[in-house]
């Protein structure tokens, strides 16, 4: 019995020695890493486009209650601001919740984490390697 697991701590070793060579999950969690940056970019520029565009609405909304000569037309300005901010506002929230969910979805990435959390099946690469730390745990 002691020579059946000692032949299996043996190829568990060689597997991972060999395992070591392999760029697979690496590269993987490159690519997740590089999909992240490319969202997050995006993200960032649809925002400072956001608060470039609301500033500059503000801005005229301002100049033009400036210029009003009348208790009318200024709440009138003043509710049209209020609409538009609403509206804009509304719809830049719906667009980060949808990056956002493109984020995170992404962020946690099923081929990084089936790659190195699938190690328990036993078609998986890294299964020899999972069976021989489960042996040595279960010797001591």
């Amino acid at each position: 019995m002691d020579r059946a697991a000692g032949a299996d701590q043996a190829n568990a070793v060689r597997e991972l020695i060999m395992r070591q060579f392999s760029f697979e999950g690496p590269r993987l969690y490159s690519e997740q890493g590089r999909h992240f940056l490319e969202l997050m970019t995006g993200l960032n520029a649809g925002l400072s486009d956001f608060l470039v565009r609301r500033g500059n609405r503000n801005v005229e909304a301002c100049t033009r209650l400036m210029q009003s000569r009348s208790l009318p037309e200024i709440f009138l300005l003043q509710a049209q601001w209020l609409r538009d901010a609403a509206d804009d506002y509304n719809k830049e929230t719906a667009r980060l919740s949808d990056a956002y969910t493109k984020l995170l979805g992404s962020s946690g990435g099923q081929k990084g984490a089936d790659y190195f959390a699938g190690a328990r099946r036993s078609d998986h690469p890294f299964a020899t390697v999972a069976s021989f730390w489960e042996t040595m745990r279960g010797r001591s």
